[in-house]
């Protein structure tokens, strides 16, 4: 990352530029005016310059902003600040099968505002040029270490792509969970060859084959409630389960025929569920694994009375991926000698955190979080 400061008392803009160091450079010191993109022997398409933008951090007034979004900075590198107000540049350096070495450049800020002054110096033409413009070497070490472009322990970001930037992106932080949406799957979904689930899926495989893994895919969120408002609306008991029946025959056959095994999917059947969900859980579960022995089941389960129930006792033979809060609930005492158990019987488990405010503090949600899942021994985080 690299902060700019606008110390001025109006708007400014400046350019920021990634430049090579010519070979000449190192002999007599001389820079020429511009450099070629990026840093000498790296590959200059491996290296993505984002610009950060304020956004609001609270919900609550008085509103206060900070630096959040990282997308791509504008072809021409300008970044435009208030009057006494920072900035932020980041690059992205994309290592992978990069030889190592050192790769050295500098990175030149242009303030677009202010004059510059042009000196003939009586030498073969030259001029001495005199301004504000700043230049930052920089190098790059690439260590000869080479980690393997699958997590270990994949994560789920609650999110599927929809371009290859944002695969890449979400593949670059561990991602190996895709979101399915659930409602994507219908009818509609049987009777169109080329309907959301099939684009997104081929999408999906020809952008994790060209990295070299292997994607899963979470059909989401809460199968069954979704069932029940689609098949039926009017919410009559008497056709709660054929509900529930239609709507497993079609997530299966929609994902059968975009290519994908029960192996490569699991099926949000609940999000957060409550303890008086507990017996229609139970009996969901049987009707889905009594349909389709091998499709399998997961819960989300958050803190609530549900803890308070038997609900690993009750559900442990039907359900094939349980993701947990990352709470002490869950990962404590008891209940966590249990969850250890079936986790060692083959079950699949995973945990997660879920916030729905915009203040969030980074190394509790992405660095203790995913160490925590190292040290449980866990199958992924979300």
């Amino acid at each position: 990352p690299l902060a700019i400061a606008n110390l001025t008392d109006k708007t400014a803009c400046y350019r920021v530029i990634l430049e090579t160091v010519p070979e000449e450079a190192s002999a007599n010191g001389i820079w020429p005016i511009n450099g070629a993109f990026g840093l000498r022997g790296f590959p200059p398409e491996r290296i993505t310059v984002r610009q950060a933008f304020p956004f609001k951090e609270t919900e609550e007034e008085p509103v206060t902003l900070r630096l959040d979004p990282l997308p791509r900075i504008n072809e021409a590198g300008i970044v435009s600040l208030a009057a006494k107000e920072a900035g932020l540049v980041w690059f992205d350096f994309d290592t992978h099968g990069v030889d190592p070495g050192e790769y050295r450049g500098r990175i030149r800020v242009i303030p677009l505002g202010a004059g510059a002054k042009y000196e003939f110096n009586g030498k073969r033409r030259r001029y001495d040029v005199a301004s504000d413009e700043l230049f930052v070497p920089v190098t790059l070490t690439v260590d000869p270490i080479v980690l393997s472009r699958e997590a270990a322990r994949p994560g789920h970001l609650c999110a599927g792509a929809e371009t290859q930037e944002e695969f890449d992106l979400l593949a670059d932080v561990g991602a190996g969970f895709f979101k399915m949406n659930i409602w994507w799957f219908g009818p509609g979904s049987v009777s169109n060859a080329e309907n959301r689930v099939a684009q997104s899926v081929r999408k999906h495989e020809a952008w994790a084959k060209a990295r070299g893994i292997k994607p899963k895919y979470f059909v989401m969120y809460s199968a069954f409630n979704w069932s029940q408002r689609v098949f039926n609306p009017k919410k009559r008991p008497e056709f709660k389960w054929t509900a529930w029946r239609k709507a497993i025959g079609y997530i299966r056959t929609t994902m059968a025929n975009a290519g994908l095994s029960d192996e490569d999917y699991f099926v949000e059947t609940w999000d957060e569920p409550a303890a008086n969900d507990l017996p229609d859980m139970i009996e969901a579960h049987r009707i889905a694994k009594e349909m389709y022995p091998t499709i399998r089941l997961q819960l989300t389960l958050c803190v609530r009375d549900i803890v308070k129930t038997d609900f690993l006792g009750a559900l442990d033979g039907t359900t094939d991926l349980w993701a947990f809060l990352d709470n002490p609930a869950y990962f404590d005492g008891d209940l966590y000698k249990r969850i250890r158990k079936i986790h060692a019987g083959g079950k699949s488990v995973l945990h997660y955190l879920c916030s729905v405010g915009t203040s969030l503090c980074p190394s509790a949600y992405y660095r203790r979080h995913c160490w925590r899942g190292e040290y449980r021994g866990l199958d992924g985080d979300f």
